[in-house]
């Protein structure tokens, strides 16, 4: 897809997709690079380049034509071997990889490399890009829509989705809008193209995917580049399937997938790079009413630039219960958050007369804290967010969790007698390589109101 060779399709239009800082082939063909904004406090430009694994490969990867010293390559459990020659580095893929290539360390300015496997194309009506208004570009019950390679706008920004429809992004499409499900069933979004909002205002609120009082939906393969608000924003909706997407954003609120009042929700082969939240777990918000449960989060890249890389607890009413919630198999690049009150790159502050239960972090690795703890565990009362203090925190087992430090000291806190945290159990935590032995180890610090707290 060559973008920076489209005519403008409006006249205000001055948006630049394309990073010209990286130059990416793959077998010797040249691949378009994405731009990405990263990281509300100090922004920068960053890159993505995706492109489809059709076996093994030879990509070479070039910044402004400048000597390479040395390269970070994560997550580093990828262990991708590579060669460095003069002014270009060399990778040779044999298997799809998500990847952060930080060339002489640079997190900042650095390129998101997804070799993946293609998307395949479905039958359906096929929009060629252009202005598309609402009414000619949305499915019908039923339908499918194709977005091909190119430039798409949603003239009225907002896209519906209907029942049992299909919006297949395909690789190459980039679609500013935003794709809406409202009290619809049986929807797929999908395929291997891009949702771009970097050009709307923070506080036009636009999300990448919003679903609300739906069930049965899923979304698959795409990527979000910097909504305004969440990427993926999920309410009062159950059976969700949330597979292989990507997200970038550096907005504050601008969280990757913040779920309140759902159940049933399965999110997979996410790699998510936010400045806010990267998952948020809740229960009762705005108009979205009730608990939230059977939450599961797995085989994932969380990067957190502003804020936790896992939250939940921090929004609901008195009543709710946030429960059987479980985060497996993932690699946290990054933890970044000043302020003590939100720090925690797995982190459960239940406010607002909220009760959370039954939660299980397992196979959790973080390769870098750059300000910040690893555990915090509360009830809290927040004048700004929490008028109530929550309910109650209750049987939490964190296992086999190996960080690169320990940060800020975590902690484990009830917020009063009422409010308690009881039943914490810390197994097999692994700081800097060694296994601590103990909660003082481990730099926990068990504050008051907080009961049947162990490692081992």
């Amino acid at each position: 897809m060559d973008i920076k060779n489209l005519e403008p399709l409006r006249p205000w239009d001055d948006i630049d997709f394309e990073n010209r800082d990286y130059t990416v082939t793959v077998n010797g063909e040249r691949q378009f690079v994405h731009n990405v904004r990263v990281d509300m406090h100090d922004r920068h430009t960053a890159a993505v380049c995706r492109f489809e694994y059709n076996g093994p490969c030879e990509v070479r990867i070039s910044r402004k034509k400048i000597p390479i010293n040395f390269v970070n390559i994560r997550p580093m459990a990828e262990n991708i071997e590579y060669a460095i020659d003069g002014s270009e580095l060399v990778l040779r893929l044999d298997r799809p990889v998500r990847l952060s290539v930080e060339i002489d360390g640079n997190r900042f300015n650095n390129l998101h490399l997804f070799a993946e496997k293609p998307a395949e194309m479905p039958e359906g009506r096929r929009l060629w890009p252009a202005v598309h208004r609402v009414e000619d570009a949305a499915p019908a019950a039923g339908e499918t829509i194709v977005f091909m390679p190119g430039l798409h706008y949603i003239e009225e920004t907002l896209l519906p989705a209907a029942d049992g429809s299909t919006v297949f992004l395909a690789a190459g499409a980039v679609l500013v809008g935003s794709i809406v499900c409202d009290g619809v069933s049986g929807v797929r979004i999908c395929g291997g193209g891009v949702i771009d909002l970097h050009s709307f205002a923070r506080y036009s609120a636009f999300r990448g995917v919003k679903i609300t009082g739906c069930n049965d939906v899923t979304v698959e393969g795409i990527t979000i580049v910097n909504p305004p608000h969440y990427s993926v924003y999920l309410a009062s909706s159950e059976n969700i399937h949330i597979d292989g997407v990507k997200c970038f954003s550096c907005e504050g609120w601008s969280d990757g997938i913040d779920m309140m009042a759902c159940k049933n929700v399965l999110c997979e082969n996410l790699f998510m790079r936010n400045s806010d939240d990267c998952i948020a777990v809740y229960a009762s918000r705005w108009k979205h009413l009730g608990g939230t449960k059977n939450i599961t989060v797995r085989n994932s890249v969380l990067w957190a630039d502003v804020a936790h890389p896992m939250n939940m607890g921090g929004h609901g009413m008195a009543g709710d219960v946030i429960e059987n919630v479980s985060f497996e198999n993932i690699t946290v690049l990054n933890h970044h958050e000043p302020q003590e009150y939100y720090m925690g790159v797995m982190a459960i502050n239940a406010g607002d007369g909220v009760a959370v239960r039954n939660v299980r972090y397992s196979n959790i690795t973080v390769e870098y804290i750059e300000r910040g703890r690893l555990f915090d565990v509360r009830t809290v009362k927040n004048d700004y967010y929490n008028k109530l203090s929550g309910k109650k925190v209750e049987n939490v087992i964190f296992e086999n969790i190996s960080a690169c430090c320990a940060g800020e000291p975590s902690v484990v806190s009830g917020y009063s007698g009422d409010s308690p945290v009881t039943g914490v159990t810390f197994s097999n935590v692994i700081i800097d390589g060694k296994r601590a032995s103990s909660l003082e180890e481990a730099r926990i610090m068990i504050g008051d109101f907080a009961e049947n707290i162990a490692i081992n």
